[in-house]
């Protein structure tokens, strides 16, 4: 950035100041007489700026919306697609069932798996109508070993 020279203004003739101080006024006069003809531009770009406020505003909302739901909240929306619970369903490609032990409410279900497959774990929990109560993961041979403690939603 600049920064204004007062020698430099001094050192020019009264004439000179003179031509400076006309071409800045009718710099200025020019640009107040074509915002009072287009004033529609400058409303309509002053429209679109708060439109896309309030379009970034709305946005970041409802993310946070988004972050506030709640497993349950979906569970309503598609509870007429849950299927039953069943141990083998979690024998799938990069996860092996270990062993599943049956409760009173529930049961303690052990599975083998990298880490990939283990937010779908969940996920398919969920479609299940299971809880997880507690869980587990630890390392066991290059794999993890993932407990999870569960229990049928209606039983809470």
């Amino acid at each position: 950035m600049m920064t204004f020279n007062p020698e430099r203004w001094y050192a020019l003739s009264s004439a000179g100041r003179g031509l400076c101080w006309l071409l800045f006024t009718l710099m200025l006069a020019g640009l107040a007489w074509w915002c009072w003809l287009h004033p529609q531009r400058l409303q309509m770009s002053a429209e679109a700026a708060q439109i896309s406020l309030q379009r970034q505003h709305l946005t970041t909302r409802w993310r946070e919306v988004l972050l506030l739901k709640t497993p349950d909240d979906a569970r309503v929306d598609d509870h007429a697609t849950s299927s039953p619970f069943s141990p083998l369903d979690f024998q799938i490609t990069d996860a092996q069932l270990v062993s599943w032990q049956p409760a009173a409410k529930g049961g303690t279900l052990v599975l083998e798996s990298a880490w990939q497959p283990v937010p779908g774990v969940f996920a398919l929990l969920a479609q299940q109508d299971m809880t997880v109560t507690a869980f587990t993961l630890e390392p066991v041979a290059g794999r993890l070993r993932f407990t999870l403690q569960l229990e049928p939603n209606d039983a809470r």
